[in-house]
């Protein structure tokens, strides 16, 4: 294959792209948001840490003030107060972390008409946006991290790029909307296949390994 493929590549089985190394964890609670102009396509995370900065001392207060006086017996008080405070800020000092780790990757993707390029921040790479074959949301079941693990179904947006003689495929959102990925696709004129991984195959197949 010399030539850009056409974008039924995108649902082609066995796979015909490589995925590309970088993001080891794909699934992300976010609410992704697009911004657009006349000449420039931003998707961007949203701002998920901040929220959990406000919602964490006024969750731990309320939920302080609601229950404490519902327990009568004095030594379980004691245990209450020493124990549900070291819950919630650990709990929730792990989601902040997580959060903050994924929105210091930087945007999803960014697209620049004027100049017909295609930067990836999280892979700090851009492209010609005519390289795009297409945006590729994708639905299957995620490869287990053990033999034990259970599967797992869910969708991915990636986004399909002729580089270099070579078919390669970039993740960029996990389990995005749909409204979200055509709202991409028609802002930056990439076109957008939908499919599914078929029986034997996951969501991070490609031709050089089974997932």
């Amino acid at each position: 294959m010399n030539t850009k493929p056409s974008t039924d590549v995108g649902v082609q089985w066995p796979p015909q792209w490589v995925d590309a190394e970088g993001l080891l964890l794909r699934e992300y609670a976010d609410t992704p948001s697009i911004d657009t102009d006349e000449t420039t396509v931003r998707c961007r995370t949203g701002n998920a840490s901040q929220f959990i900065l406000w919602f964490v001392p006024i969750f731990g207060v309320v939920f302080m003030a609601i229950v404490y006086p519902t327990i009568d017996v004095p030594k379980f008080k004691t245990v209450f107060l020493l124990m549900a405070p070291l819950s919630l800020v650990t709990v929730f000092a792990i989601a902040y972390g997580f959060t903050r780790y994924h929105e210091k990757l930087g945007d999803y993707l960014f697209a620049d008409l004027s100049n017909r390029t295609l930067t990836l921040p999280r892979y700090e790479t851009s492209f010609d946006l005519e390289s795009a074959v297409c945006l590729q949301w994708i639905s299957g079941y995620r490869y287990p991290f053990s033999r034990h693990a259970s599967l797992k179904w869910n969708r991915q947006l990636n986004v399909l790029v002729w580089h270099d003689y070579k078919l390669m495929r970039y993740h960029l959102i996990g389990n995005p909307r749909k409204a979200l990925a055509k709202e991409l696709a028609n802002s930056t004129g990439i076109p957008l296949v939908e499919t599914s991984c078929p029986s034997g195959f996951f969501l991070c197949s490609d031709r050089d390994g089974s997932g």
